[in-house]
């Protein structure tokens, strides 16, 4: 058990670099269908580990307990973990001219999984919608020029946030306010919907599984575009639900993000996308229903 708690806090610490907590969690449910390898180098494995860890003081490995929250506001590209298959299908995002339903407006064209898709020159390609009861579609690459005369480069970051807290050796479990993030919109964002969408996702729990968690999409109205209805989670599913916010250009709004159905974790790489070009993330904290379990990092 000593040698098998070890290793599994050195997965864990794999938050601060982004790998994987589900690859850590497969790792050793892997060791345990090698049930017919030799038993002197199974053996010979977890002694190695028990010296390992027999060399960290208890300071050290107290250290390697727990990894207060910590936030990184805008990473460039997709992140390269294989995430959770519980999270839906990313939209995309609008992108509005302004809030007339006769206007034209410009929607990120994404794949299958729901990636934004990118040209040979690696620009996002957008498809005009035409305003009004028209149906027909035309494409072209974000940045270009369109049959309005308008152009907007759409710009997908990741947010990650990531924490460990194996100190009180149980599981935490909070809900309701989980996190709390405050977007600028740009002074030349156009008006319209930015869609918050899911990144790939990484819960683990004090018996080292890998906790699936599930994502409602969340929005930020622009300008005169009209504020969505927040999405609701499923009953009895473990559940972050991205709230909805509006504003206009220049404005900072404050999106909530919702714990639901939590079965108990004691680390999380949590990722979340939205549009940097048209926001900016400018603060983030953990939310009041769960500060008292989760403690954010003293930067």
């Amino acid at each position: 058990m000593k040698s098998t708690r070890a290793r599994w806090i050195a997965c864990l610490l794999a938050c601060a670099i982004g790998v994987s907590l589900t690859a850590c969690g497969k790792s050793q449910d892997g060791s345990s269908k090698d049930k017919n390898n030799d038993s002197s180098s199974a053996a010979a494995g977890d002694s190695s580990n028990e010296k390992a860890e027999d060399s960290l003081s208890s300071e050290d490995l107290a250290k390697m307990q727990k990894q207060d929250m910590t936030f990184e506001y805008a990473l460039d590209g997709d992140d390269s973990s294989e995430g959770n298959s519980d999270v839906p299908v990313n939209k995309g995002v609008t992108s509005q001219n302004n809030g007339s339903s006769g206007e034209d407006s410009y929607v990120v064209v994404t794949d299958d999984s729901g990636q934004p898709v990118k040209d040979d020159s690696g620009n996002v390609v957008t498809e005009i919608v035409k305003g009004g009861n028209s149906s027909k579609n035309e494409s072209s690459t974000s940045g270009g020029n369109t049959s309005s005369g308008s152009s907007y480069q759409s710009d997908i970051k990741t947010f990650q946030a990531y924490w460990l807290d194996m100190s009180n050796g149980e599981d935490v479990v909070c809900n309701g306010d989980f996190l709390d993030v405050t977007f600028k919109i740009k002074d030349d964002a156009p008006d319209g919907n930015y869609a918050i969408t899911s990144g790939a996702n990484d819960f683990a729990n004090w018996d080292a599984e890998s906790v699936p968690v599930a994502f409602v999409d969340g929005d930020i109205a622009v300008g005169s575009a009209s504020e969505k209805s927040a999405g609701s989670a499923e009953s009895g599913t473990f559940t972050i639900a991205a709230g909805t916010a509006k504003g206009k250009q220049g404005d900072e709004v404050t999106v909530r993000f919702d714990m639901s159905d939590n079965p108990g974790i004691v680390a999380m790489i949590f990722r979340f996308k939205y549009d940097a070009g048209a926001l900016e993330v400018v603060n983030a904290s953990v939310g009041s229903d769960c500060s008292d379990y989760i403690q954010m990092a003293v930067s």
